[in-house]
């Protein structure tokens, strides 16, 4: 929490919105993979969002155990006109995740949202995007938004997953329409630290990079571009992956 309270100290207009609540109707859940599900929700009031920031969502009742809220990734882009969210539901799970679950179209819940600094720069001319497992979604966003708006910024993901790439279809089609946009899928750490190295050693600070997965991750990659001499680093300040 004081982590966040400092990050909004020093961007106030990026973190306003966390004032505000909104109200979501739940429209579907999309099984991605085993244990990866995508929810869409269709706001009820006109919003607009930096893609790539998140926001805080809560149950409209209470669970029994835990918390009623949790901060999720916005994994839509703005043009898209919905809220979409992912995440992992392993088993054993929470009874917040237990609820998700259980949503059914016309349900509600609340957002406070979205806010953040991770979001692309308009000076950032070269976007570097590093992700592990679900936390893809808000480099969807940035990615999807990017190729909406024909933005023609090189962009180069590296998505490292052990199984499913999620989001893959959606990648290789903008690929093929902006083939600035290139993807690297990875499986394992060494490919991922591989393929990190080869782009500092290409781009090294002419980019900007952008870093999303679970704390271990971020802290790992964070220290690795540290130790390159790399400068412009941005991740989420909330701890995710919660059960």
């Amino acid at each position: 929490m004081l982590d966040l309270l400092t990050r909004a100290c020093r961007h106030p207009l990026l973190y306003a919105s966390v004032l505000r609540r909104h109200t979501l109707v739940f429209k579907e859940r999309i099984q991605e993979s085993e244990t990866t599900y995508s929810y869409i929700f269709s706001p009820t009031t006109t919003l607009s969002w930096h893609p790539g920031q998140h926001a805080i969502f809560s149950l409209s009742k209470r669970v029994q155990e835990g918390k009623n809220w949790r901060p999720f990734s916005v994994a839509s882009a703005p043009h898209e006109g919905v809220i979409r969210i992912g995440t992992t539901i392993p088993e054993p799970h929470s009874d917040f995740k237990q609820r998700l679950l259980e949503l059914r179209s016309g349900d509600t819940l609340f957002m406070r949202g979205p806010f953040g600094e991770f979001c692309v720069p308009r000076t950032a001319t070269h976007i570097i995007g590093i992700a592990g497992g679900i936390g893809i979604t808000p480099l969807r966003s940035i990615i999807a938004a990017a190729a909406h708006s024909h933005d023609p910024r090189p962009i180069t993901l590296i998505y490292s997953a052990t199984n499913t790439h999620v989001y893959r279809t959606e990648f290789d089609a903008w690929h093929r329409l902006h083939p600035h946009l290139n993807v690297i899928y990875v499986r394992t750490i060494d490919e991922t630290n591989n393929a990190i190295r080869d782009l500092v050693r290409i781009h090294a600070n002419t980019a900007h990079y952008f870093v999303s997965g679970s704390p271990n991750m971020i802290k790992a990659v964070r220290t690795d571009l540290h130790n390159l001499g790399v400068r412009n680093v941005y991740n989420d300040p909330f701890k995710g992956y919660l059960l």
